[in-house]
C-alpha cells in the first residue's frame, strides 16, 4: 500500500502544480488585437504581420507557458506557447504576439495567420479553460480592436494602437488637449501653481508658528520646575540649619557675660624701650667680609 502510494505523489503533484498553474493563468486577458498591419508596428525581422496583445491583470507573476492560441474553435491546440521559453509574465505587464504563420522565427510568432478569422482565443495549460476570446470585425488596415480599459475594459474599435503600453493614454491625451483648449495662454495653470505654492506657505507658517508656541511653553514649564526644585532645596538646607542647645547655651551667654559687664580688664598701657646698639652684630657687614689672599698674576707674554 505503501509503494502504491508513493507512485501515486508524482503524479498528483502534477496535478497540483497544473491546477495552480491554470488558476494563475486564468489572470491573462487578450487586451489589442490588429488583424490587418499595414503601417502598424514591425517584428524584430521588420515585417508587418498580424498581432495581438495579452495582459498580466494580477499583481503577481504568471507563467504562461503551455498555453495556447488558436482561430478555430474546434482546434484549441493550434498553438501551444513553448514551454522551454520559460514564459514569465510580470506583475501588470504587457506581450505581444505576432501571427504570420513563421513559428520558426521566436516564440512570439505562431504558426498560424489571421488574415481569415475575426476571432481569436486563449486557453489555460490544460487546453480545455477558456482563458479569454474575442470576436472582431477590422474591415480597414491598421484598425485595433481594443479593450476601453486594461483587462477588463469593453471592446472598441479604434484607429490608433498601443502595442506594449496602456489603452488608455487616448483618453488622457483628450483631456491635456481640453485644457489647452479652455486655457490657451496658460492663465488657469498659473494661478493653480501659484494658489498652491502660497497654501504650501501658509501652511508652513503655522506650523513653524505652533511649534515655536509648542517650544516656548515646554522652556517655560521647565524653568518653573527648576525654580521650585531650588526654592525647595533652600527650604530644607535652612530647615537642617537649626542650631543645637549647646550652640545656643553658649550664645547667650556670651551675650549675658557681655551686658553686665564680666568678663575681665586689660591695661590699655603701652610700654616702648628705646634699643642701645643701632646695630646687632649679628647683621654688621664687618663680620661678614673675608679677606681674599694675596695671588700673584701671571704674564701670559713670558717666556718660560
Amino acid at each position: 500500500m505503501k509503494m502504491n502510494f508513493l507512485k501515486i505523489l508524482p503524479l498528483l503533484l502534477l496535478m497540483i502544480s497544473g491546477i495552480a498553474n491554470a488558476q494563475n493563468q486564468t489572470d491573462i486577458r487578450i487586451n489589442e488585437v490588429m488583424s490587418i498591419n499595414q503601417n502598424g508596428p514591425i517584428d524584430n525581422f521588420g515585417h508587418h504581420a498580424a498581432w495581438i496583445e495579452i495582459f498580466n491583470t494580477s499583481y503577481g507573476t504568471v507563467n504562461i507557458a503551455n498555453m495556447f492560441l488558436t482561430d478555430d474553435i474546434n482546434d484549441p491546440r493550434k498553438y501551444r506557447i513553448p514551454s522551454n521559453a520559460r514564459m514569465y509574465m510580470g506583475p501588470r505587464s504587457y506581450l505581444i504576439f505576432y501571427f504570420d504563420g513563421n513559428s520558426e522565427h521566436s516564440v512570439f510568432h505562431t504558426n498560424f495567420k489571421l488574415d481569415s478569422t475575426d476571432f481569436i482565443a486563449l486557453y489555460a495549460s490544460n487546453a480545455t479553460t477558456v482563458v479569454d476570446s474575442v470576436s472582431f470585425n477590422l474591415s480597414k488596415a491598421d484598425q485595433t480592436c481594443t479593450r476601453s480599459i486594461d483587462g477588463k475594459g469593453d471592446w472598441v474599435v479604434s484607429n490608433s494602437f498601443t502595442p506594449g503600453q496602456t489603452n488608455e493614454t487616448e483618453a488622457k491625451v483628450k483631456t491635456a488637449e481640453l485644457f489647452i483648449q479652455y486655457d490657451p495662454i496658460g492663465i488657469g495653470m498659473t494661478m493653480v501653481a501659484f494658489s498652491v505654492v502660497m497654501c504650501a506657505l501658509a501652511l508652513l507658517y503655522l506650523f513653524f508658528k505652533v511649534l515655536s508656541k509648542l517650544f516656548q511653553t515646554k522652556v517655560t514649564i521647565n524653568l518653573k520646575h527648576k525654580r521650585t526644585a531650588s526654592v525647595n532645596i533652600e527650604e530644607e538646607e535652612s530647615e537642617t540649619q537649626i542650631l543645637s542647645g549647646e550652640i545656643n547655651a553658649a550664645i547667650a551667654l556670651a551675650i549675658h557675660l557681655y551686658r553686665n559687664q564680666l568678663h575681665d580688664h586689660e591695661e590699655a598701657v603701652l610700654t616702648i624701650k628705646k634699643v642701645t646698639k643701632t646695630y646687632s652684630p649679628w647683621s654688621s657687614k664687618l663680620y661678614m667680609l673675608r679677606q681674599m689672599p694675596n695671588k700673584p698674576v701671571q704674564n701670559p707674554f713670558k717666556r718660560k
